[in-house]
């Protein structure tokens, strides 16, 4: 399907897992509101709501079994893509300079080679925020979420994505995709939340300029999770956490762990 935005255009599309498999809604399933779509027992649907200058979406799924459901977001025809997912990917994290398997590359090359993929999901709240996004020449695409929701199985965690060429987008639960990144040069089994019954929501942002646009986009959604992200001590309460008295050498004596004089003096770089 295609969301109009701003005078643009955005390819849309959805996939829900069926076991270890991501099986896609049909068109036929799809309208400009959203999609509706039952498939064994299964029900997934997708609403979307004009707000201002972006677009608000929910995402739901009820099935017997658990499940996943990605959005995907695609502006074809374009050129110089740049992926973003703050704090995980820039681009394609330096892919020709990088020495492969040392942390995640978009890439298609070295395909062999544990984190270098074409597409890469993480959870939403690894990402600085929880949005994926997408640049290019005149542009910029994104897609914000909220980072958890609730299920019969208590909170899962929800993903971003992006992937090669021009794609990305958002997931309600999510997989680490296509491997963990557990620590540079380890790769783990990848993780995943799924649910039988969940429901997420977001905004879809996609505005025309430099990329630079992004920040304004990330800026809004800072906005909108400031109050959530509030801090509930006061301030007395945060300086008596802070405030615990480093150990003297006298009691470090008794406690029979005490430093070495160049630990006691550690030099400081110039």
């Amino acid at each position: 399907m295609k969301l109009n935005l701003n005078s643009q255009t955005l390819n849309v599309s959805f996939a829900c897992r069926i076991e270890d498999a991501w099986v896609p809604v049909p068109e036929t399933a799809c309208t400009q509101s959203g999609f509706d779509w039952t498939l064994n027992g299964a029900h997934y649907s997708a609403q979307f709501t004009p707000a201002g200058d972006t677009l608000c979406y929910t995402l739901q799924m009820d099935a017997p079994n658990p499940t996943q459901l990605r959005m995907w977001l695609a502006v074809p025809g374009q050129s110089d893509y740049f992926h973003v997912i703050p704090c995980n990917i820039y681009g394609d994290n330096h892919a020709a300079e990088a020495k492969p398997g040392e942390f995640p590359l978009l890439t298609k090359d070295h395909h062999e080679v544990a984190f270098c993929a074409p597409l890469w999901e993480f959870r939403a709240d690894r990402a600085a925020m929880p949005l994926a996004a997408l640049c290019w020449d005149g542009g910029v695409a994104a897609a914000a979420v909220e980072p958890y929701s609730e299920s019969e199985a208590g909170i899962i965690r929800n993903g971003v994505f992006a992937a090669l060429p021009d794609a990305f987008g958002i997931s309600l639960g999510y997989t680490n995709d296509p491997t963990t990144f557990k620590n540079r040069s380890t790769p783990a089994p990848s993780t995943r939340s799924m649910a039988c019954k969940a429901q997420t929501s977001g905004r879809i942002y996609l505005h025309s300029g430099p990329r630079t646009e992004l920040h304004e986009i990330i800026r809004q959604e800072y906005a909108r999770h400031q109050d959530r992200a509030a801090p509930h001590n006061t301030l007395r309460q945060a300086c008596r956490v802070c405030w615990k008295p480093l150990p003297t050498r006298t009691t470090m004596q008794r406690q029979g762990s005490t430093p070495t004089a160049a630990a006691a003096h550690p030099k400081i770089p110039r």
